[in-house]
């Protein structure tokens, strides 16, 4: 039962009421709407406020002062929290995005120290194969694959070697994948261990948040108030095709 709906028996189940017990039912059941108005935060809230309205101006009548008040409070409202939704968006995004930036790389001396014991183990690498193609093939596999763990030197060594035209064709897809994370600084694979936690929770809070604002969003085109009537922002709303029949509150 709404408030309204409360007011309106009560209202016709005595038959003498003095106008000040009246007022004070409708008084009680604004400020009730007035409240539940100013906890709105999903698209439930807003469905529920705007039946409470409804119902409400059915018993003191669509165009009076208190109905055209919870309405304009209404708009501000939920002009409000879209925008708290969109603010929460953006901040969410900021936060993933500071994390993915994070980038911990070789100093100049590491990474020049770093390229000469590669390279010099190209050429060691290079000493190893034969004109065989299908043996260099297997060769490679071993070295990328083996049991003995690839350092980065290694990783970093076969990359180079891949590059040239002619052993290139060594190398298949899944080769180049393992090699391109082998190269990777140690301490920056560590880093995306640590924060992997922390980003799937920001990537579900963004995903909840999204949603919640679409149904917000959607509850604006779909639900009215009296008449027919919708409540109006200055927010730009986002409508998805629905298909024919398609409910986003079933």
């Amino acid at each position: 039962m709404t408030y309204a709906e409360g007011l309106y028996r009560r209202k016709y189940k005595k038959k003498i009421e003095s106008t000040e017990d009246y007022l004070n039912r409708v008084t009680k059941a604004y400020n009730e709407i007035d409240k539940l108005i100013g906890k709105l935060s999903t698209s439930k809230d807003y469905i529920r406020a705007c039946n409470e309205i409804s119902s409400f101006a059915q018993v003191i009548g669509k165009d009076a002062t208190e109905i055209l008040k919870l309405k304009h409070k209404l708009k501000d409202k939920v002009s409000d929290v879209m925008t708290e939704y969109d603010d929460k968006l953006e901040n969410i995004n900021h936060d993933i995005s500071a994390f993915q930036s994070i980038e911990i790389t070789d100093t100049p001396e590491e990474a020049r120290d770093l390229q000469q014991l590669a390279t010099t183990k190209m050429y060691e690498y290079m000493m190893q194969l034969n004109r065989d193609e299908n043996t260099n093939k297997r060769q490679v596999g071993n070295w990328i694959k083996g049991k003995q763990a690839l350092s980065r030197v290694d990783a970093m060594a076969l990359t180079q070697l891949s590059a040239l035209p002619t052993y290139e064709k060594l190398f298949n897809p899944s080769h180049k994948k393992i090699l391109s994370q082998k190269i990777r600084k140690p301490e920056q694979i560590e880093h995306e261990k640590v924060i992997a936690p922390m980003l799937e929770q920001k990537r579900q809070e963004l995903s909840r948040t999204y949603m919640d604002s679409f149904m917000l969003r959607q509850a604006l085109q779909r639900v009215t108030l009296i008449d027919g009537e919708k409540i109006e922002t200055d927010k730009k709303i986002m409508t998805p095709k629905l298909q024919e029949g398609e409910n986003l509150f079933d």
